[in-house]
């Protein structure tokens, strides 16, 4: 959560397994230098939005993180 509210939204790692499942709530990115930001129809969304500059809320892999109030939250996320 300090990452995402930090502004990150992935990170970059040297082991585990590309389409391994994980239960972070940021992007592990293995295999790749870059990842989907922003939206597109038929695509996984990840983006923040913020308020007077001010991360309030993170969307990763379709996922809505509450960055103020976060709630327990089960994620299933893939290494790309």
């Amino acid at each position: 959560m300090d990452l995402l509210r930090q502004g990150y939204l992935a990170v970059k790692v040297k082991t585990g397994e590309v389409r391994q499942i994980h239960g972070l709530p940021i992007l592990v990115l293995k295999s790749t230098e870059k990842f989907s930001g922003g939206w597109m129809t038929g695509s996984v969304p990840n983006f923040f939005l913020a308020k007077e500059g001010v991360l309030k809320y993170a969307v990763v892999n379709g996922y809505l993180i509450d960055l103020e109030n976060p709630t327990k939250q089960e994620f299933r996320n893939r290494i790309f």
